[in-house]
C-alpha cells in the first residue's frame, strides 16, 4: 500500500511523457467530444490490445462490450487536467457503477475478458512511457435517480456479488449516487504505471477499497489525495 500511496500522490509532480509507438497504434485516438462513439470504432482498439492467442471473434468482442463494459471509451489525452501527468490513457466509464463493476470484474476476478487483457498489455507499455491510466466515472447518468431503491447501498453490494466480483465487495459505497441532490460531476481516478500492474495482476482488494474511500469520502482538494479530480459534466476533454 505504501507504493500505491506514493504513486497516487506523485501526480503532483510533472513527468515526461513520450508516446510509445505500440500505444499510439492500439489506443483509440479521437476528439471524443460526444459520448456516441460507435462500437465499430472501438472494436479494433480492443482487438489490437489483446494478445493474438487470446483474441476473440469480433462478434464475441462486441457482445462483451455491449453486455459488460458497455459505454467505455479509450483515448490519449495531453490536455488539462492531465498536464501534470504529462499525458494519460483515459478509460471513460459512462455507465457509472455498473460499468466500473464489470470493468474490475473482467479485469481481475475472472482472470479473463477484455479488461484483463487490456490492463496486462497496458501495464508494460505504461512502464516504458511513464504514462498514467485514468478511470473516469461519469455519475451524472445515474445521479438523477439517486433516491431509487434500486440504487441503495445494499443493492449495489448485491450487484457486486451477483457479478462475481467478490474481491471488491468491501469497497465503501461513498458514491456520488448517495447524494440525493444528484450533483452532476465526473470522478477521475488516476493510476501510475506500477499501480496498473497491481490491477493487471488482480491485486486490487485493498487498493480499490482505499481509492473509493478517499475518492468519495474526501474532497478532491484534500492534500492526501491530489489524484482525484472532479470536473463538470459537459466539459469535453480533447485529444
Amino acid at each position: 500500500m505504501e507504493n500505491v500511496a506514493r504513486s497516487l500522490t506523485a501526480i503532483a509532480q510533472p513527468t515526461v511523457f513520450n508516446l510509445n509507438e505500440s500505444v499510439a497504434v492500439a489506443v483509440f485516438h479521437s476528439w471524443c467530444t460526444e459520448a456516441e462513439t460507435a462500437f465499430s470504432q472501438m472494436l479494433p482498439v480492443y482487438q489490437s490490445s489483446i494478445p493474438q492467442d487470446e483474441q476473440q471473434a469480433p462478434e464475441e468482442l462486441r457482445r462483451q462490450l455491449e453486455d459488460g463494459v458497455a459505454s467505455l471509451y479509450v483515448w490519449y489525452d495531453n490536455h488539462a487536467p492531465y498536464q501534470a501527468a504529462g499525458g494519460a490513457i483515459v478509460v471513460r466509464l459512462n455507465s457509472g457503477i455498473k460499468a466500473l463493476t464489470h470493468f474490475f470484474n473482467a479485469a481481475t476476478v475472472r482472470g479473463q475478458g477484455v479488461g484483463k487483457a487490456f490492463l496486462s498489455w497496458l501495464a508494460a507499455d505504461m512502464a516504458n512511457s511513464n504514462c498514467w491510466l485514468v478511470l473516469e466515472i461519469d455519475a451524472a447518468g445515474e445521479a438523477g435517480i439517486a433516491e431509487d431503491e434500486r440504487l441503495t447501498r445494499e443493492h449495489r453490494q448485491a450487484l457486486y456479488r451477483e457479478a462475481g466480483a467478490r474481491e471488491i465487495t468491501g469497497v465503501p459505497c461513498h458514491l456520488p449516487l448517495d447524494n440525493a441532490k444528484g450533483t452532476a460531476e465526473k470522478v477521475l481516478m488516476l493510476f501510475a504505471p506500477d499501480t496498473v500492474q497491481y490491477l493487471a495482476e488482480g491485486k486490487v482488494t485493498a487498493m480499490v477499497s482505499q481509492l473509493f474511500h478517499v475518492a468519495y469520502g474526501k474532497e478532491p482538494s484534500h492534500p492526501d489525495f491530489p489524484a482525484v479530480l472532479r470536473i463538470p459534466v459537459g466539459h469535453h476533454m480533447l485529444v
